[in-house]
């Protein structure tokens, strides 16, 4: 079973639930399965308490200690969800080879404090009763809900969902236009070359997937919540321990991989980026994207090279969606299950209340699984994202975020440069400096972080 399967059952659980679970998590007793300090999970959401499970006890020991817990709170209905989900297993989990577990990246995007876009707390009344019947619970609710279907019809216009089929094929053709030039496509897939497959080892049996690129020399930028597996472990200068692989030219499944072992140099929790370095005395032949950072685009065109599930690299056209326009996209993705009232309007309100909501750049793409950390390029090659997430809800498709996300990449440049000068890295500030030279984008923002023209001017 994977993490995502015991994530999906916890998304089950309603606050006080959860809150139990945890408490039971900390206090149990398993022969073999030392329990978790509370001090580990004060705090934690349900992503952090799958992942640090995971981390502890390996994937089917967390299954084991998930079915206790279970089991003393009485919730045997989930323990039978559980049962038949670790029944459905795929074989391969038991197999010697390492297992990967891909993260996609949530709301908030903290280094140390993942924050799930599930909709938590909306779970259907009833389910912690043994007896309750999904279906038959299913059935009285739809009955019940005739109501505030009715008045859902009158706040939410008929037209709404023939507005989303026009907004995508306005987007289809923005794409159309900006993507189908010869040069522009060639362009991409030479700027491509700066784009890897990143593996971050957890323990001996399992590690975690993304995408990275490189920024500049030997240096790497990704997503920072690739690493919360040894962030939840509280384990002190654990950057110093962890063990990352940088697979570059993985296009094809027999191509000739380059491969580096990396380290963590920098990061930040908020914006949710980490700067690696590339240990090997040689560095990548693909140019650094630094010198290419730029605004996001006005014509909305948006372009993902990332590898979605640990494959072979990828490219994916795509058209940035308006805040304004969140809420249609919502309905054209989601047509087939209007009816689920409730579920669109959660996934409506918490899109809406993300506190990000100005920052992120959204769009739909199936670049999501393993593909965090990818750069997003605009038609004239210029990258503006760094590709974080999605909004992730157990239903109605599980495997399937509604909306994604990146978030700005001058904003993380400026983040950047003022985190080194504060913690007084000079030579990497040096370095990324020299390297954003003649960039108008990035001079501008370099000319409001107060002392870093000085810096300059100092060291130059």
């Amino acid at each position: 079973m994977t993490s995502q399967g015991l994530l999906d059952i916890l998304d089950n659980l309603e606050k006080d639930d959860f809150d139990r679970f945890k408490f039971y998590l900390a206090n149990i007793e398993i022969p073999g399965r030392p329990a978790l300090k509370r001090g580990q999970l004060d705090g934690l959401n349900r992503q952090r308490t799958v992942n640090l499970m995971v981390m502890k006890y390996e994937n089917a020991g967390a299954v084991e200690v998930t079915k206790e817990v279970l089991k003393n709170m009485s919730q045997m209905m989930l323990l039978q969800e559980l049962s038949k989900l670790e029944g459905g297993s795929s074989n391969t989990e038991t197999q010697s080879h390492p297992q990967t577990v891909t993260i996609q990246g949530g709301m908030q995007m903290d280094i140390s404090s993942l924050h799930e876009a599930h909709p938590h707390g909306q779970s259907t009344p009833g389910t912690s009763n043994a007896s309750a019947n999904t279906k038959e619970i299913s059935e009285i609710m739809h009955q019940q809900l005739t109501n505030l279907k009715d008045w859902m019809e009158k706040n939410f216009p008929g037209d709404s969902y023939q507005k989303a089929l026009e907004l995508k094929k306005e987007n289809f053709g923005k794409i159309e236009q900006s993507f189908s030039e010869v040069h522009r496509v060639r362009e991409l897939i030479q700027l491509s070359e700066s784009v890897c497959l990143l593996e971050i080892r957890v323990s001996s049996t399992s590690s975690v997937q993304g995408t990275g690129f490189v920024l500049f020399d030997k240096f790497v930028m990704t997503n920072a919540h690739l690493f919360v597996n040894w962030i939840n472990s509280q384990i002190s200068n654990w950057w110093e321990d962890v063990e990352v692989t940088a697979v570059f030219n993985y296009e094809k499944h027999d191509s000739d991989k380059k491969m580096f072992k990396a380290r963590v140099r920098v990061g930040q929790r908020h914006l949710d980026y980490v700067l690696l370095e590339l240990l090997e005395g040689q560095n990548p032949e693909p140019p650094g994207l630094l010198k290419r950072f730029g605004p996001v685009p006005p014509d909305g065109a948006a372009c993902i090279i990332g590898h979605p599930k640990g494959e072979v690299k990828k490219l994916d056209p795509t058209c940035i969606i308006e805040k304004d326009k969140r809420g249609q996209a919502v309905d054209e993705n989601l047509h087939e299950y209007r009816d689920n009232i409730l579920t669109l309007c959660s996934i409506r309100q918490t899109i809406k209340d993300d506190p990000y909501a100005d920052v992120h750049v959204t769009y739909n793409t199936f670049m999501y699984h393993g593909s965090s950390g990818s750069p997003v390029f605009d038609a004239h090659g210029q990258v503006f994202g760094l590709h974080s997430g999605g909004f992730f809800f157990g239903f109605p498709k599980p495997s399937h975020s509604v909306i994604e996300y990146s978030f700005p990449l001058l904003r993380i440049f400026k983040e950047l440069v003022t985190s080194l000068q504060e913690v007084g890295d000079s030579d990497l500030l040096g370095k990324v400096l020299d390297e954003a030279e003649g960039n108008p984008h990035l001079k501008a923002i370099i000319d409001t972080v107060p002392g870093l023209k000085q810096f300059r001017s100092k060291n130059m």
